[in-house]
């Protein structure tokens, strides 16, 4: 028995000659069609995520340790385990850090960090295996050659996802 395939684009057509032993020689031809799709994961079921340092940061207390959060990350892959992905947050770096995320003030920056204390740089790239997620925590630096300004301060970043 001989398998032909010929795969176009992600529809996969499948010719499958047989013989049939009952008393002769019979054939046929089967054709049994496949959709190829790419494996899909959600973070966190598609919602925006915020993370609230508080209202009450004092300047000089903003340390790289003080104000820390955890990052909620929640993976959901419809496919089976394991999957190897990469992850990064994608963003506009510091201008006193390249490894910090920009805030509308100028002289603060998020730094990300994993659990053991190391740093994820804004725009690299992070590689685990699901369904294992990383904790990443988001701190806050401030320039340490200049006083930040007091008031408000946002930003924003892109988790992008991929997998290998």
């Amino acid at each position: 028995m001989k398998l032909f395939s010929r795969m176009i684009t992600t529809v996969c057509s499948l010719i499958l000659p047989f013989w049939v032993f009952a008393g002769g020689v019979g054939g046929g031809t089967m054709v049994v069609k496949v959709t190829v799709r790419e494996p899909v994961c959600t973070i966190n079921n598609n919602q925006t995520t915020d993370i609230n340092f508080g209202d009450d940061l004092v300047i000089t207390e903003i340390d790289g340790v003080k104000y820390q959060k955890i990052i909620p990350i929640q993976l959901d892959c419809q496919q089976g385990y394991p999957v190897s992905i990469r992850l990064q947050f994608q963003g506009s770096s510091s201008n006193f850090n390249s490894g910090l995320l920009k805030t509308t003030n100028n002289d603060l920056g998020i730094q990300f960090r994993l659990k053991d204390g190391s740093e994820l740089a804004i725009n690299h790239w992070l590689d685990f295996t699901y369904p294992g997620t990383p904790e990443i925590s988001a701190v806050l630096f401030k320039n340490p050659s200049l006083l930040p300004a007091t008031g408000g301060f946002s930003s924003s970043v892109t988790l992008l996802m991929k997998m290998l």
